[in-house]
Order: C-alpha cells, then sequence, then structure tokens
C-alpha cells in the first residue's frame, strides 16, 4: 500500500479531531453528483459486491460462529466483551480511532483505555477508516492516509495492536476500494445479507440478520464454513466461519 507521510496523517487526525461531532452520521448524500456518477457508483457498488474477488475455499466440518462489533460502543467493551469472556471467547471490535468516546447514533463509544483493555484481554482490534469515512465517496489517497492515520491511532493505543481485519464504514463499498483493501486486510467484512459457504468472498464477508439486540442496534449472523489454512494465520476472526455484527453505523 502506498505509503503517506507523517504530516499528511497528522494534518488529517487533527482535522478528524475537530469534526469528532459529526461523526457516525449518515453517509454521504449522493442526490448532488450527477445522474452520471450515481448510475457508476451503483454499478460500481453492484460489482463489488456480487463479484467475488478475493475467493477462499471453505474446508470445515461444522460451522463455528465469530462475534464482532462495529465502532464499538461502550457497553459492547464491558457487557458484550464479559459476556464472551464468561464462555472462554473473544470478539473483534472494528474501531475508529476519530470516534473513540464520543456520542454516536448506537450511544457512548468506547474510549481508549477501554479499547487497550480489550487488546490485552486477547480480543482482535479491527479497522475501519480514521474518520468512518465511506470508503466509496473517497478517493484513493484518502483512503490511504485514512488507514494509516488510523492504524497509527490504535497502535498508540496499544503498541501489540495488529489491524488485520477491516469493516467497511456504513457497509458502502466501491469495486475501485475493495480491490484496494483486500490486498492490505486478511477480510473485509460488508454488510450484505447472506451467508458465506463452499467460496467465500474475503473482499466482502457477508452477514445474514437475525433481531435479536434492541431495536436502535443492528444485528447479523452469518454462518458458513471455517475459513482454511489459506489465510497465512489470519485472526481469528478471519479463520473462523460466521459472525454477528452489532453495528451503530
Amino acid at each position: 500500500m502506498k505509503k503517506t507521510t507523517n504530516t499528511s496523517v497528522e494534518r488529517h487526525r487533527a482535522e478528524a479531531d475537530g469534526a469528532n461531532a459529526r461523526f457516525a452520521l449518515p453517509r454521504a448524500d449522493r442526490r448532488g453528483h450527477s445522474r452520471f456518477a450515481r448510475i457508476g457508483g451503483k454499478l460500481s457498488r453492484l460489482v463489488a459486491r456480487n463479484l467475488v474477488t478475493k475467493a477462499l475455499p471453505m474446508s470445515n466440518d461444522r460451522p463455528m460462529v465469530t462475534f464482532t462489533f462495529d465502532d464499538a460502543p461502550a457497553t459492547a467493551c464491558t457487557t458484550g466483551a464479559q459476556l464472551l469472556e464468561k464462555f472462554g471467547a473473544r470478539g473483534t471490535f472494528y474501531i475508529a480511532g476519530g470516534g473513540l468516546g464520543v456520542a454516536s447514533p448506537g450511544g457512548q463509544l468506547a474510549n481508549a483505555e477501554q479499547i487497550e483493555v480489550l487488546a490485552k484481554l486477547g480480543h482482535e482490534i479491527g479497522c475501519h477508516t480514521f474518520s468512518h469515512a465511506s470508503v466509496g465517496s473517497i478517493d484513493q489517497e484518502a483512503l490511504f492516509t485514512e488507514l494509516e492515520c488510523n492504524r497509527l491511532f490504535l497502535q498508540n493505543v496499544h503498541s501489540e495492536i495488529e489491524v488485520r481485519n477491516f469493516a467497511y464504514p456504513y457497509g458502502d463499498l466501491s469495486h475501485t476500494a475493495k480491490r484496494l483493501l483486500e490486498q492490505h486486510f486478511d477480510s473485509c467484512r460488508s454488510l450484505r445479507p447472506g451467508v458465506n459457504f463452499d467460496t467465500a468472498d474475503l473482499g466482502a464477508l457477508k452477514p445474514a440478520s437475525s433481531r435479536i439486540l434492541p431495536s436502535r442496534s443492528r444485528v447479523s449472523w452469518t454462518l458458513s464454513p471455517r475459513l482454511n489454512d489459506e489465510t497465512g494465520g489470519s485472526s481469528s476472526s478471519v479463520t473462523t466461519s460466521a459472525e454477528t455484527r452489532a453495528n451503530t453505523a
């Protein structure tokens, strides 16, 4: 992935910090775009969601489940994490560094101390864009800056955090962004409903909805066979075969 200068990262972080009151607002309104641009965007998203670009054949003998949390509300880091730990399990928490500690549609988000505790307890810290920007609405340079800024921020929270898996903010993506992200991360998780079976698309893993949380949260379950060793030593979030996503965006 293209390198981003420390100056550009610091400037981006400062701009995001000054705008954190707007964190996780609804994704960009495309109504002001030209008709051609809107059609092009729809086609790009359609291709990204339906064309398998990072195929991984499944090879397990039974389904498994992983639990993931988008944006990590503070309660997910306490109640959610403790529930998993009670049964000897761990989860994946997809973090956008620019939103730590701020209010969001899903409630108050976790602070840096809570994220550090999660990492020390063995939970995986996954990656969003730093300011929760939709990857389909920013150019390649801005996307690289967002990712590098988030990586550096999370490593500053806890030096052993290594972000290897990504979740698309708002579930929004484009074909170009998907191809870039799937080269940088072991897996990328989408919000397109479905079941991962036979062959998983690691560029856009799918969840299937099941309403089991309060109405202000969106929950989804995915059942699919365990991914095989072709992941090259990926984290548990990637090598297991099902997911629950408690989303705030």
